[in-house]
């Protein structure tokens, strides 16, 4: 992954809110431009097409969204394997429940980019950010099976990505929608906990 300067860094923040605001798909370069206070050859010897920046923030997001479950199991040395991870997967519903800009986002993001990733980005640098907590999370599920606290027949590897890709995909379907939900359904943001408590009790 690149530095990036002062200007840089305004590039992507307001793009940031673009995106939020008017989504990804109705921003353009020129607005990005016009918003920075630069040209839009400036922008274009920055990053090479708005497709770029979306990675770059996309990238930046789900850090974020990672970050702010890493001091979950700080006090949790002497739990059971399931314990942890109900202690981690309640945090991350939670964190997702509290960003549903940032999961807007990320669902805007998911639909359009379905083909290659843009040559600058690079494959490996955006795909290792987007793992679920890396080893994180799997070393949580295999202690809960050498523990006896989980039992479950695929590898931690696939349950630690099966959590994450379940619990963010009903995020990105309910939260941007929520009040419709309500409307139509009766319910909400419940959903995404109680897909979490349903995931739990399939592997305790």
């Amino acid at each position: 992954m690149r530095n990036f300067d002062e200007i840089d860094r305004t590039i992507l923040d307001i793009s940031r809110q673009l995106f939020f605001d008017q989504g990804i798909r109705k921003t353009e370069m020129k607005d990005i431009a016009l918003k920075c206070g630069i040209g839009r050859s400036t922008l274009y010897r920055r990053f090479e097409s708005k497709d770029v920046i979306a990675f770059y923030i996309a990238n930046e997001i789900l850090a974020d969204l990672s970050v702010a479950t890493d001091s979950v199991l700080s006090d949790a040395g002497a739990l059971s394997g399931l314990d942890k991870f109900k202690k981690f997967a309640h945090s991350y519903a939670n964190t997702l429940m509290t960003h549903p800009l940032e999961v807007r986002f990320l669902d805007e993001f998911d639909q359009i980019f379905t083909d290659e990733y843009p040559a600058e980005v690079g494959e490996i640098s955006f795909t290792s950010s987007h793992s679920p907590k890396n080893r994180f999370l799997i070393d949580i599920m295999e202690e809960g099976k050498k523990d006896g606290s989980m039992n479950y027949t695929e590898t931690a590897d696939y349950m630690a990505w099966l959590f994450t890709n379940m619990i963010m995909g009903i995020a990105q379907r309910v939260l941007p929608r929520e009040k419709h939900y309500i409307e139509e359904q009766g319910y909400g943001k419940e959903f995404v906990s109680s897909a979490v408590e349903i995931f739990i009790n399939s592997i305790r």
